[in-house]
C-alpha cells in the first residue's frame, strides 16, 4: 500500500489503538453486550429463538425464513440486520 506506512497512517492507528486503551473500550463492549443478550434472552424467553453474541456483536437465531423482516427493518427502523 502506498498510504499504510507513511508517517500519517502509522499515528493514526497509534492514536486510534491509545483511545481504545485509555476508553476500556473493549472491555465495555464486552460489559455492553453481555447486558443485552441477557436482556434480549430474557425479553425472547417465550419464543423459540436462540440468542448469541460476542461483545457487540449479537445475533438472533429465528426459527424461520424472514426475508421481510429485513425489508421492514431496513424502511421502517432503519435497521441493518442480515437473516440467513
Amino acid at each position: 500500500s502506498t498510504y499504510g506506512g507513511t508517517v500519517l497512517g502509522s499515528r493514526v492507528v497509534y492514536t486510534v489503538i491509545d483511545t481504545i486503551q485509555k476508553e476500556n473500550a473493549v472491555e465495555n463492549a464486552a460489559v455492553v453486550g453481555n447486558y443485552i443478550v441477557d436482556q434480549l434472552r430474557a425479553q425472547l424467553s417465550d419464543k423459540n429463538v436462540q440468542v448469541r453474541g460476542f461483545g457487540m456483536m449479537i445475533g438472533i437465531q429465528l426459527p424461520k425464513d424472514c426475508a421481510e423482516l429485513v425489508a421492514i427493518a431496513r424502511d421502517e427502523y432503519k435497521l441493518i440486520i442480515n437473516v440467513t
